[in-house]
């Protein structure tokens, strides 16, 4: 027992990771007018990466939610849209931002995932490349 706490002590002394690191998700949306669809749009920044994007829904009763998963450097950000609200109903355009970061330099495979929580689910691949982080 003695022997692998000692083992794992001189292990962390040496700088080897403990954990896999972990992003972070800032993520807002806001209703806008006039637009009817703007591309996805990523942007590679030190730290991290930027999305923003549209997503039309029936009505103006819609809230998005971001969520960011790893598994290694493949990263999957899922924006879900769920009719839980008050608001006018007529067809809106609803703008995302989502900051992803935490992360360290290098490359990663980015998916970004629409997903509509209607009467039925229906999700559509909006964006999927690699990314480099500098």
């Amino acid at each position: 027992m003695r022997r692998a706490a000692f083992l794992l002590l001189g292990l962390a002394a040496c700088g080897a990771p403990t954990e896999p690191v972990r992003p972070l998700l800032a993520f807002s949306s806001t209703i806008i007018f006039g637009i009817p669809t703007i591309a996805t749009r990523v942007q590679a920044h030190p730290d991290g990466i930027k999305v923003s994007g549209v997503i039309t829904t029936p009505s103006a009763e819609y809230t998005l939610f971001g969520k960011v998963t790893a598994d290694g450097s493949k990263l999957r950000l899922e924006i879900n849209v769920y009719n839980n609200r008050q608001g006018a109903p007529f067809r809106v355009q609803n703008y995302y931002e989502g900051i992803i970061s935490n992360l360290t330099p290098g490359d990663y495979d980015l998916l970004v995932i629409h997903t509509l929580h209607y009467d039925t689910t229906t999700s559509e691949q909006a964006f999927h490349e690699a990314i480099h982080i500098p």
